[in-house]
């Protein structure tokens, strides 16, 4: 049976810039959920768009587990054979790469052993290339989640065609969670109204968005309301420090969003 749970919480009014915190905790709830009732394998395919927290999740829900969970990173998995291969690797059993696309022995017996029993993947598409397509990764995620003593795999994507091709793999224990965080152009103007007077109110300020900043705000959107309110934040925090607002581009907002944090923690 596939258990389909989607974490959306919906703007209203004077949610304000929380509205992304709570998202991402009924989202980090949902993975514990699935970790306690699942002992004997399974898939959670996480699906998020850029920059709406999905990796924030993963990190607050390693935190969670009693042993440590097997976290291959992308970025070192150029000389690795397969996803096998990769946390194999992960887990120090170096020797025992296994080019027969099966579940090794050896790991499975370590995990065994150590109780270690969860590995996340962050990043399914990054992880292909022209030798290592869907036809390879997907069966290699399938035998990680069916095999003995079965892994509990988490695995993230923002590729729409990679979810579905996860959500229709033969597994038992199926999971998804959307973290649906994208609004529109008129929702993101309503937030930032809402956002600038709920921190004046909060704080007893008086303080103006101009629309320049607003502009400049919407501007550096990618679609996602976490962007959004990380953008609104360091502008928010600049113009309370008395901070000079000398970016003209939004290739100069990360320099001016660097000289805040600097100003702010020094």
């Amino acid at each position: 049976m596939t258990n389909t749970k989607k974490a959306r919480i919906v703007l209203e009014g004077r949610h304000g810039f929380q509205h992304s915190l709570l998202t991402q905790k009924k989202a980090l709830d949902e993975l514990n959920v699935a970790s306690r009732r699942n002992k004997c394998g399974g898939l959670v395919i996480f699906f998020g768009a850029p920059g709406c927290g999905v990796t924030t999740v993963l990190k607050q829900f390693k935190s969670t587990l009693e042993q440590e969970p097997f976290w291959p990173r992308c970025e070192q998995f150029s000389s690795r054979v397969s996803l096998i291969d990769h946390v194999l690797d992960c887990a120090g059993l170096r020797n025992d790469f296994d080019y027969t696309s099966s579940v090794p022995k050896s790991l499975i017996e370590f995990s065994f052993i150590t109780g270690r029993r969860t590995i996340i993947i962050d990043g399914l598409e990054d992880y292909l290339s022209s030798k290592y397509s869907y036809p390879q990764l997907l069966p290699h995620i399938h035998r990680f989640a069916t095999c003995s003593n079965g892994f509990l795999v988490v695995a993230t994507t923002q590729d729409k065609k990679l979810f579905q091709k996860c959500r229709d793999l033969n597994i038992d224990f199926k999971q998804e969670i959307i973290l649906d965080d994208e609004i529109g152009r008129e929702e993101s103007e309503q937030f930032i109204n809402n956002f600038w007077r709920s921190c004046n109110e909060f704080l007893g300020e008086n303080l103006y968005l101009s629309n320049e900043l607003r502009t400049f705000a919407l501007g550096g959107n990618n679609g996602t309301l976490s962007s959004l309110i990380a953008r609104l934040e360091i502008l928010y925090a600049a113009k309370t420090i008395g901070f000079e607002l000398n970016f003209h581009s939004f290739a100069d907002f990360e320099t001016f969003e660097l000289g805040v944090w600097n100003e702010l923690y020094s």
